[in-house]
């Protein structure tokens, strides 16, 4: 009996793991991190996001990303699909998620339910939102406002003091800011793109928007803020 106490002993010098098989495998299998892009698009920011996570070697991603529209999901299953689960879901209705069940929540420039997303987040969540400032894309505003073939969509005043006082009542506290606001020319092609990407894109046929547009370069404001909200929950 002795000697099996000693050989166990020395094992357990030569290997610390030893009494403890799973203490091995749990340094190896770091806890997935959950992220869902939500408004998710063509894919774009998903991408950028899994972009990243696989350049890293302490990051294991499980992403998944939802819209509204299935064409949009479609685009994005076709450009991260095999890494990504995309699914047809809108962002301001009940969530096919379960409670507790993501680590982040991404948001750009897409609609939301701050109480849906206090429902799947866990504790310490994070909600990363994007959203225009008061004066985004005003020049565009300014130069369609009486145009009768097209509407370009204006944001609601105080935008984002109405996003973060929402985000409050959920459950959430500010816990970073950065406003992001620049003057750009900008060819009459990606003007067109960026009133059609918009709300603006619900309301008016592409082919109108290009019509309205023209041939002739732009200079718009690009002003919008970027906010991670944490669930004090």
């Amino acid at each position: 009996m002795a000697r099996k106490r000693e050989a166990r002993s020395e094992a357990r010098a030569a290997n610390p793991n030893a009494a403890n098989p799973n203490a091995a495998s749990a340094k190896v299998k770091a806890k997935p991190l959950r992220v869902v892009d939500f408004g998710c698009g063509e894919g774009y920011y998903s991408s950028v996001v899994l972009e990243r996570a696989r350049a890293r070697d302490d990051v294991e991603l499980e992403l998944a990303a939802l819209d509204a529209s299935k064409d949009a999901a479609d685009l994005c299953a076709a450009a991260i699909g095999r890494f990504a689960r995309v699914a047809v879901a809108d962002a301001t209705r009940d969530l096919p998620l379960d409670d507790d069940s993501v680590d982040v929540a991404m948001s750009v420039f897409a609609p939301r339910s701050p109480t849906e997303l206090a429902r799947v987040l866990r504790k310490g969540g994070r909600a990363v939102v994007a959203s225009p400032d008061d004066d985004h894309m005003v020049e565009l505003r300014d130069a369609f406002r009486d145009d009768d073939k097209i509407t370009v969509l204006g944001v609601e005043p105080n935008k984002s003091t109405r996003v973060d006082e929402a985000f409050l009542a959920a459950g959430f506290d500010v816990v970073f800011r950065r406003a992001i606001r620049d003057v750009v020319p900008l060819p009459a092609d990606a003007v067109a793109d960026l009133v059609f990407m918009g709300p603006s894109g619900f309301h008016n046929p592409e082919s109108a928007i290009r019509d309205a547009v023209g041939d002739a370069p732009r200079v718009v404001t690009i002003s919008f803020n970027v906010v991670v909200y944490a669930l004090l929950r």
